[in-house]
């Protein structure tokens, strides 16, 4: 990401940014491996109790179900092998549910993961 400073200076900046709907750039804080692991394994958690509840899984067969989820997220970079493994789910289940609304609920729980994350950095 290039970003800019007030007095204009370019600079290419390794981190995360959060951003407020209208894209202003609210915080952004170094983002290393560890950081990006771990909220993308909470981000997989988050989507994998979504899928367990769409399934209609409740307690820990859900919470085991999003370990699995999260598990789904090793094959490969990105978050493709995840949205495989939910839709391969729900269609053993007779679920149809639009890739736009299983991409859309994967955005959102990535990103409420991140804000949670920055969010315990900030009061540590």
């Amino acid at each position: 990401v290039i970003v800019s400073n007030q007095t204009g200076k370019k600079k290419q900046f390794v981190g995360l940014l959060v951003h407020v709907e209208d894209g202003e750039c609210i915080i952004a804080i170094p983002y290393d491996e560890e950081m990006r692991f771990k909220a993308e394994a909470r981000g997989c958690r988050k989507i994998g109790m979504w899928a367990a509840s769409e399934i209609g899984l409740e307690g820990e067969a859900a919470t085991l179900y999003a370990k699995e989820v999260i598990a789904s997220n090793i094959d490969e970079p990105g978050l493709d092998d995840v949205k495989r493994k939910i839709m391969a789910d729900f269609e053993k289940q007779g679920l149809e549910v639009e890739e736009r609304i299983i991409d859309k609920q994967i955005e959102t729980c990535m990103k409420q993961a991140k804000l949670e994350l920055l969010e315990e950095i900030e009061n540590s």
